[in-house]
């Protein structure tokens, strides 16, 4: 069985000494996710910085991003408005280097900053 997004992230920020830990819950009775305030799969401390992350595939994270931007505003306003960061977390398998054939995870980040809420409202 393939290894979700959120558990390659937190197997990421191990690695890059990051402290994580998981924000969403499951609900047995709808048998569904719930993130925290909506959009948050992961908190993560990096230093001084806390940072509310949504972990995804690659090919989602423009969906992700304009569920945050549009039916998550407030709570993301919020949540910046402490000074805290919002990233979307995209992974994708990419060949290790041209003509090879070994496929690697890649990482991609996406911040979303409080001018890009503002810009959704209007």
């Amino acid at each position: 069985m393939s290894q979700s997004p959120t558990s390659r992230t937190l197997q990421y920020c191990r690695k890059h000494n990051l402290l994580a830990d998981v924000a969403e819950s499951y609900n047995s009775f709808t048998q569904r996710r719930k993130d925290l305030f909506g959009f948050i799969d992961l908190v993560i401390l990096d230093g001084t910085t806390l940072i509310g992350v949504q972990v995804t595939s690659t090919s989602n994270m423009s969906a992700r991003r304009k569920k945050i931007l549009n039916e998550r505003n407030e709570a993301a306003t919020a949540w910046l408005k402490t000074g805290a960061l919002i990233e979307v977390w995209g992974w994708s398998k990419k060949l290790e280097k041209k003509g090879g054939k070994r496929m690697l995870w890649t990482l991609n980040k996406k911040p979303i900053f409080d001018n890009d809420l503002l810009g959704a409202l209007l």
